[in-house]
């Protein structure tokens, strides 16, 4: 949880995912739902727990919201995510907004801090469909932002000059 917040006040570039989303919200105050289904039900079904126990991922629709961050990185505001979870947002603590919901049950699955620079969390596993050029973009516009924060830090490393 403190590295959450750390990395946050010190306005590096994060990308939480799934669990990485959870961490940022409670950290930042907000709450979780313990288990979706009791909530949402089963329309969308945020992963596999056949008969096994064994629990699997699975896929399903995202809406995300025209106006953020995320929807400029995927260039997509619609999206298949491979999904492997049973806790989901609840409530979003302040400086925290949410920008994508489930299609089908409307679970909270993404986020973004309101006065960060390039902070999103999403509860899904763009990882798991690296391959997506949807999901790429995610990964590439995350480097991106690393790399335009580093040169903001320090201006010698910009021009390639020495600092002493």
């Amino acid at each position: 949880m403190q590295l959450g917040k750390f990395v946050l006040e010190c306005h590096l570039p994060i990308l939480g995912i799934c669990r990485g989303l959870q961490i940022l919200i409670v950290a930042y105050g907000g709450t979780l739902i313990p288990h979706i289904p009791d909530v949402y039900g089963t329309s969308a079904l945020h992963r596999l727990e056949p008969g096994s126990g064994r629990r699997l991922p699975t896929e399903h629709l995202v809406r995300i919201d025209v106006e953020s961050l995320l929807t400029d990185c995927l260039q997509n505001s619609r999206i298949f995510v491979v999904s492997w979870h049973h806790q989901a947002v609840d409530k979003v603590p302040p400086g925290w907004r949410v920008v994508a919901h489930a299609w089908d049950d409307g679970a909270i699955e993404a986020v973004e801090h309101e006065h960060h620079p390039w902070a999103i969390a999403v509860q899904w596993h763009p990882q798991l469909s690296i391959l997506d050029p949807n999901h790429q973009r995610v990964f590439l516009a995350l480097v991106q932002a690393a790399h335009t924060k580093y040169f903001w830090d320090d201006p010698n490393l910009a021009t390639g000059s020495d600092p002493a």
